[in-house]
């Protein structure tokens, strides 16, 4: 559990950071992705491990920031799972501008890498 704890913290402050500075190359890897779906595969088997591995070990439902890492690891393996079984789920986001899904990747990224940043704090420092 504390290993799973470490390195899902660590890989949501690093991808919130990455969305948050790099949202440009993000927005390019989303619309080449969108022109042929399966480019999302190995994004989405990352997803997969990284969310089964969270849910399985560290499945805690009491409120508190123990909660926020098992939404996470939910969400992870939903959306692994989802691009996975239907990659065209992509196709529902071809549709928005540049700007507003620019925009839309780094405040996610902001919002990620706050919670990556005090969970990270919490679960190596705090602990």
């Amino acid at each position: 559990t504390a290993l799973v704890a470490h390195v899902s913290v660590v890989f949501m402050l690093v991808v919130g950071l990455s969305f948050l500075l790099q949202g440009r190359h993000w927005l390019q890897f989303s619309r080449d992705a969108m022109e042929v779906p399966y480019r999302f595969f190995s994004l989405a088997l990352v997803m997969v491990v990284l969310g089964s591995a969270i849910v399985a070990t560290h499945n805690d439902w009491s409120f508190g920031w123990g909660l926020a890492i098992t939404l996470y690891g939910w969400a992870l393996l939903l959306k692994g799972a989802v691009l996975l079984i239907y990659p065209q789920f992509a196709d529902w986001f071809s549709d928005l501008s540049d700007r507003f899904y620019l925009t839309w990747i780094r405040v996610g990224g902001a919002i990620l890498a706050v919670f990556g940043a005090v969970l990270t704090y919490r679960v190596w420092l705090a602990a």
